[in-house]
């Protein structure tokens, strides 16, 4: 099998070059990133000597047989001997694997990223070479060119129609969600995900969201979740990207040709721009040592101040942390420690005196740029979905004190988290009004939409509730089209039937 082939090119002495590693031209490092993903140094030098397993290029399918050779380093001042492997061109010094300067430790190693690729080709190779079929077939009916780059573009442009239930984001068992900073247009951020040099150019699924298009505008009812699933080219761990349109916690305009008036431009976009969040899930197989037994990891995060998990592969956390960079949006790179940082600091600029808006906020004409308070409801969501378990606690201290905005952001947040009760509460005590309309609209709207709708789809695991839940009104409602609504409403028709 050439994918457990593991072959050892080892080079002649007259071969041996002692040279310091050199980023890509195309990167976009600062000097101070490039020095801490250095190993001593910008100076320092190393020695490879063997070129050794090989890996599918990014711009291949996904499944192909591998071309492009990983390598093996020595750096010659070290003073033990060790092994450093280097999966790619792109993999700075600082995320090369230490080994044990042993030819048995290096096939360890090395047998782990083969058996995965193998694992990897059993499982989905007859679906890309479907896709690829497919691509070809399209361009060649259509008189459009069709060499082996052109098909691969074509489907990899295709991915917007993959079926999100076929989409593999429950394939590997570890995994760990970031927030990726808000967009007024994700689609750039996306763009950068597909050039990422750690990521296979054809995504298993990458649906178009246009938040400028009807069906895609984020509302405080939005239009839920956009997803993309590409995958890594080593660990072949998977990137479960999120934008969520529905974060919102701004009530809609009741006059809406007004607000088009007053704040929209000639393309018809709001002006200030609105703040859409993206997340990633990254997903990663069951490993021994693709994480350099953890110490890898924690080095990069104590350098970078991240919070990648320390048996994360380098392949996964170097994807994100790539696309960050280049996309210039690192400080907005968060986990769960981060978020509850970054909110304890909106919460205490809550406390000082607001800055004036340019134009008064009306029921009719709500004025899009963001308040403290509308942050605050924003980033209690951002907590919740990235797994916090204090969400709860932050939740209930939020929503007793908050404004309007905040309590909606908090009735949403508990949605997150699957706290059925928690949500009740939030409803039935908030003040008849245009908020609570829009609190008990949450969970029909998103069942009937986003489970239904072909893009973009919610997760299924997600605001799934069963009845009963509160109503407008404080009154209790039965939901049939839940398996435990539709148990109450046959358990409450037998009693009636009973009693009459």
């Amino acid at each position: 099998d050439p994918y457990l082939w593991l072959p050892f090119n080892l080079k002649s002495e007259e071969e041996y070059t002692v040279s310091r590693y050199l980023f890509p031209t195309e990167t976009t490092y600062s000097t101070e990133t490039k020095l801490k993903l250095s190993i001593g140094g910008l100076g320092s030098e190393y020695l490879c000597f063997c070129d050794t397993y090989p890996f599918a290029d990014r711009k291949q399918l996904p499944t192909s047989v591998g071309t492009v050779y990983s390598k093996l380093w020595v750096k010659p001042d070290d003073p033990a001997p060790v092994v450093y492997l280097q999966l790619g061109e792109h993999m700075p010094p600082a995320m090369w694997l230490p080994i044990k300067a042993t030819a048995t430790a290096v096939r360890r190693v090395l047998s782990e990223f083969a058996i995965v690729s193998a694992q990897h080709r059993d499982t989905h190779h007859e679906r890309f070479e479907e896709r690829l079929s497919r691509a070809e077939i399209i361009l060649r009916n259509s008189n459009l060119p069709c060499g082996p780059g052109d098909v691969l573009r074509y489907a990899s442009y295709e991915a917007k129609d993959v079926d999100f239930t076929v989409a593999p984001i429950r394939e590997h068992p570890n995994f760990q969600e970031f927030f990726l900073g808000e967009y007024d247009d994700p689609r750039e951020l996306l763009s950068f995900l597909q050039s990422c040099p750690f990521l296979f150019a054809m995504p298993h699924l990458q649906q178009e969201v246009d938040p400028h298009e009807d069906g895609s505008i984020p509302t405080i009812d939005g239009p839920g979740v956009g997803t993309a699933v590409y995958r890594t080219l080593y660990s072949k761990s998977l990137l479960f990207v999120k934008v969520h349109l529905s974060a919102e916690v701004k009530l809609p305009p009741q006059d809406q040709d007004s607000f088009e008036l007053l704040w929209k431009d000639v393309e018809g976009r709001v002006i200030p721009k609105t703040r859409i969040p993206v997340f990633v899930r990254i997903i990663w197989p069951d490993h021994q040592r693709m994480a350099g037994g953890g110490k890898v990891i924690e080095r990069f995060n104590k350098s970078f101040n991240t919070e990648f998990a320390n048996h994360m592969p380098v392949d996964a956390a170097m994807s994100v942390f790539y696309v960050m960079e280049w996309a210039k949006q690192m400080n907005n790179f968060l986990g769960i420690r981060g978020m509850r940082q970054r909110l304890d600091e909106l919460l205490e600029a809550a406390q000082q005196p607001q800055p004036l808006q340019l134009y008064p906020s009306t029921h009719g004409i709500p004025n899009p740029q963001y308040t403290t308070d509308e942050l605050i409801g924003m980033h209690i969501q951002y907590l919740a979905h990235l797994g916090d378990p204090e969400a709860p606690m932050a939740i209930k201290a939020l929503v007793e004190s908050g404004s309007a905005p905040v309590r909606m952001g908090c009735a949403k947040a508990a949605l997150e988290i699957g706290d059925r009760e928690l949500f009740r509460s939030i409803v039935s005590s908030e003040p008849p009004g245009r908020m609570q309309h829009y609190m008990t609209k949450l969970v029909i709207s998103r069942k009937t939409r986003d489970l239904t709708a072909k893009v973009p789809k919610l997760m299924e695991d997600q605001y799934e509730f069963g009845a009963p839940l509160w109503a407008r009104g404080g009154k209790l409602r039965l939901d049939p089209s839940t398996l435990e609504g539709s148990i109450d409403l046959n358990r409450l028709e037998k009693t009636h039937r009973v009693g009459n």
